[in-house]
C-alpha cells in the first residue's frame, strides 16, 4: 500500500444504482481532499468520435446509435442497450476495459502525488474495479425515490427510467460486496451527516471497518 506522510493513501470504491444519490456523497469525499475519478466522465470520453470504442459499439449495434454528425446518441444507444441482458452483457463488455484502464492509470498518478482517491463507478463491480480499492461504499435509496429524482433530474420518461433499473443489480449486490452501506432514504442533509460518519470510519480504520 502507498503511504502518505506516514499514513495509507486511499483507493475507495463508491457504486450504487442511478439515481440513488452517489453525487452528493462523492462531494463530501471531495471536501475531504479525495480526488474523484468519475466512471461516468470517463465513459463519456471513451466514446467520442475517432475512439476505438465507438466504433466498436456502432459495429455491435449498428449506425442508428450515431447521430448526423457522428457523435453518440446516448439516449439511441440506451433505448437499444437496456431492451435485453443480453444486449446490455454486449454493452458492458466493450465498454468496460477501455474505462478500466484510463481510470487506474488516473488513480495511479494520484496516489504518486500522495492523494487519496474515490472512484465514482456505478459498475464497479462489474468492471472489475473492486481488486484496485481499499474498501467500497455502497449508496442506496428506495426505488421509487430513485424514479423521482432522476424523472427531475434526466428528463427521462418514468417508463424509460424503470426499463433501466430492471436491468440493474438490486441493492442487496451492492451492500453485500461492500465495507460500508449509505442509505439515502431522506433529505440532503441526512444524507450529509451519514456520508461525514462513513469518510471518518475510512480515514480513522483504513477501509477495514463495516458500516
Amino acid at each position: 500500500m502507498d503511504e502518505k506522510d506516514g499514513d495509507k493513501v486511499m483507493v475507495v470504491g463508491l457504486t450504487g444504482p442511478s439515481g440513488a444519490g452517489k453525487g452528493l456523497v462523492v462531494k463530501r469525499f471531495a471536501a475531504h481532499g479525495f480526488c474523484v475519478i468519475d466512471a461516468d466522465r470517463v465513459a463519456r470520453e471513451v466514446v467520442r468520435p475517432g475512439e476505438a470504442t465507438l466504433i466498436r459499439l456502432t459495429e455491435a449495434f449498428g449506425g442508428e446509435i450515431l447521430l448526423p454528425d457522428g457523435t453518440l446518441n446516448r439516449r439511441g444507444l440506451a433505448a437499444i442497450a437496456f431492451a435485453s441482458r443480453e444486449n446490455t452483457d454486449r454493452l458492458n463488455a466493450i465498454m468496460h476495459g477501455e474505462i478500466r484502464r484510463r481510470m487506474l492509470a488516473r488513480a495511479d498518478a494520484c496516489r504518486a502525488a500522495h492523494i487519496n482517491v474515490i472512484f465514482d463507478a456505478p459498475q464497479l463491480f462489474e468492471a472489475g474495479m473492486e481488486d484496485a480499492c481499499d474498501c467500497c461504499v455502497a449508496v442506496t435509496a428506495p426505488l421509487e425515490l430513485r424514479v423521482k429524482r432522476l424523472v427531475q433530474r434526466d428528463g427521462l420518461t418514468e417508463e424509460e427510467i424503470r426499463r433501466r433499473a430492471a436491468r440493474q443489480h438490486e441493492d442487496s449486490f451492492f451492500i453485500r460486496r461492500c465495507q460500508y452501506h449509505i442509505c439515502n432514504d431522506s433529505d440532503i442533509d441526512r444524507l450529509e451527516r451519514k456520508t461525514e460518519a462513513v469518510i471518518g470510519e475510512i480515514l480513522r480504520d483504513g477501509g477495514e471497518g463495516v458500516s
